[in-house]
């Protein structure tokens, strides 16, 4: 191609114009760019779209692991609630962070057992138990 050798009508536009060739290899020049540019652009359009599909996948994730959350959330004061009344008085709420289990899952929510009373006082509403409305 850049001898001339498969294009025989350039040979004889040479013969008339010599000067003829930069413009042929202007115009291949400007023709690979362009195609260059066109397929970067369909993988970058690719990539886009891949992106854009794994945050529709990060949100779904994250809100199945916070639906995970609350029930687990549920689980913990259905086992704090004693009497099974449906709210939790201050010697419950105090005894959750005596039992292993629920102290465990006390520090994963980072409160600790000297955080206990005024966690109580935070959620309960001013009659003494915190429901589970008020705890959620």
């Amino acid at each position: 191609v850049l001898a001339g050798d498969s294009f025989q009508f350039m040979r004889e536009i040479l013969i008339y114009v010599p000067f003829s060739w930069t413009y042929f290899y202007t115009y291949i020049a400007i023709a690979s760019l362009v195609l260059m540019n066109l397929v970067t652009a369909i993988i970058v359009e690719n990539a886009m779209e891949t992106s854009r599909g794994d945050k529709e996948q990060m949100y779904a994730d994250k809100e199945a692991a916070r639906a995970k959350e609350l029930r687990d959330m549920e689980h913990m004061f259905r086992e704090m609630d004693a009497d099974g009344s449906g709210t939790l008085c201050w010697d419950e709420f105090e005894a959750s962070f005596d039992d292993d289990m629920l102290r465990k899952k006390w520090v994963l929510l980072d409160f600790r057992q000297e955080d206990c009373r005024a966690l109580f006082d935070m959620l309960d509403n001013g009659d003494g138990e915190v429901s589970g409305e008020e705890f959620f």
